[in-house]
């Protein structure tokens, strides 16, 4: 189950677990409908059925790291954006943050975090505001990677949550919220 709508501020979209390949098509679809027009932030939470490696869009991997990848049932998948590879388990919350390109890089980080914090506040984490960006209980949001077209800008991130059980537990409920 998906839950969605849209506020003046942007849409969240809360999934139950899904695919590493249901999410990639998801984001393929919102770039796809973005190309055509300026649309509003986008925060999509990336709830996984099971662990994924993404790699970034350049990188290269053996044949004999894939297959010993997928002989462990985790699956392997490419990111449109750059970076390294990274291994996408239960320690993460993962996101998609889609926004209109703004027209310089403040304006870019000032917008996207404005969006994560409301977005994570939304969905139940203790986000805040600081100095070094958003973080929930002193552990900064991370930004994986961006890349940009000519209207969107599209940020991927996560936040740790290991050895919390708060936010396990919040992430175990399904999600209806949503953010303005």
């Amino acid at each position: 189950m998906t839950s969605q709508a849209t506020r003046p501020g942007g849409r969240l979209i809360a999934t139950e677990p899904q695919t590493p390949a249901w999410h990639a098509a998801l984001e393929e679809a919102l770039l796809e409908v973005r190309r055509e027009r300026t649309e509003p932030p986008v925060f999509v939470s990336m709830a996984l059925s099971s662990p994924c490696i993404l790699l970034g869009a350049y990188q290269t991997a053996l044949s004999a790291e894939l297959a010993a990848w997928r002989q462990k049932g985790i699956d392997v998948r490419r990111r449109r954006t750059g970076g390294p590879a990274i291994l996408i388990g239960p320690d993460q919350f993962s996101f998609s943050l889609f926004l209109p390109r703004p027209s310089s890089c403040l304006e870019q980080v000032k917008l996207a975090d404005e969006t994560m914090i409301a977005a994570l506040k939304e969905l139940g984490f203790p986000v805040e505001a600081t100095l070094r960006g958003p973080e929930v209980r002193a552990t900064k949001v991370g930004w994986l990677t961006s890349m940009a077209d000519e209207r969107t800008l599209l940020i991927q991130g996560f936040v740790y949550v290991r050895n919390d059980e708060g936010i396990r537990r919040l992430l175990n409920e399904e999600t209806t919220t949503l953010w303005e």
